[in-house]
């Protein structure tokens, strides 16, 4: 009997330089049944020549383009809406995954039935250094508050998301949480809501490698606050309000799935607001103060340019004023 289908997402967009090294690392796994399904979003490099020629050699893979630029989010839930296999996994076009990580993977999920996710180890690399962040978590119980209480706690880093799915609960979860919307915490969220609709296992060999534009890897899932400073301040702009969206968004997001119970969803409602304010306190406090700052950012703005001709505009004032007295 073959083993289930699993479907690799990968939507790419102008990876020319990358996207062969991220083919060649999924073709290379040890795991049997594996499709392929590339969106390309309009590339307008050498991606659309370099895919065909992979996909003319492999069977595996299903390449498609789409007519028109529909944006990154839409082109993530595209690949997913293409995909036949019962189980799924996101792959941009440059990450690259681990010789062996989607066997690993599916050996995790399949261990527990119930389970609706696997997820492992991310080696994230940065210009200047490499991180393995282990996302270690006990997250196979069985009550759910719990589950969403670990997650929150001790998740490190957000490529969580590129883990194993059942393809049928991942589209529960995005029918009820529109996670690919352009919002802050989305990825952060979509994993939270997949805790909240069942056990996620856990393996404990690296899954990805995760490429950031950053001299560091992040080492939070929430990324890097911002003190509160005069300059801050005066110059921080809407992106400091992440923690307090994604808040938010989460307690909007535990209760609306109604086919999960009302007092599970209450439950976890709870579990998820007391353990992200403890693990963000100060985060949720210093945003605040640099929220209500807005204001006042906005006045700066639009005086410091007047501010910053003031003294042009009194100089022609004087000169006006002394010709007029002669």
């Amino acid at each position: 009997m073959n083993p289930p289908l699993l479907s690799v997402g990968m939507p790419v967009y102008n990876s020319e330089d990358c996207i062969g090294r991220a083919i060649e690392s999924l073709l290379e796994q040890a795991y049997p049944n594996v499709e392929i399904v590339i969106s390309d979003n309009c590339s307008t490099d050498r991606t659309r020549e370099i895919c065909l020629k992979y996909a003319a050699a492999d069977n595996r893979i299903r390449y498609h383009r789409n007519m028109i630029d529909i944006g990154k989010e839409p082109n993530f839930l595209r690949v997913l809406e293409l995909a036949t296999g019962e189980y799924f996994i996101w792959n941009c076009g440059d990450d690259d995954r681990p010789a062996g990580s989607l066997e690993a993977l599916m050996k995790a999920m399949l261990r527990s039935p119930q389970a609706v996710m696997a997820h492992g180890p991310v080696i994230a690399k940065a210009v200047q250094s490499t991180t393995i962040l282990e996302n270690r978590m006990e997250l196979v119980r069985l009550d759910t508050s719990d589950r969403i209480r670990e997650y929150v706690r001790r998740v490190e880093h957000n490529a969580i998301q590129y883990g194993v799915y059942r393809t049928r609960e991942l589209k529960r979860a995005y029918l009820t949480t529109d996670f690919m919307a352009s919002r802050y915490g989305h990825d952060f969220l979509l994993c939270m809501q997949m805790c909240l609709l069942g056990p996620v296992e856990y393996s404990p060999a690296p899954m990805i490698v995760y490429w950031e534009k950053g001299m560091h890897p992040t080492q939070n899932p929430m990324g890097k606050g911002r003190a509160v400073t005069l300059w801050n301040l005066l110059t921080v702009g809407e992106a400091v309000g992440k923690v307090w969206i994604t808040l938010l968004s989460g307690c909007f997001y535990l209760l609306r799935p109604h086919e999960v119970r009302l007092s599970i969803r209450i439950r976890s409602l709870i579990a998820f607001v007391g353990a992200f304010g403890r693990r963000y306190s100060r985060r949720l406090l210093n945003d605040a103060i640099l929220i209500a700052a807005f204001p006042l950012r906005r006045l700066v703005a639009w005086t410091w340019p007047l501010a910053r001709r003031l003294p042009l505009l009194l100089t022609l004032g004087h000169k006006l004023k002394v010709r007029d007295s002669l």
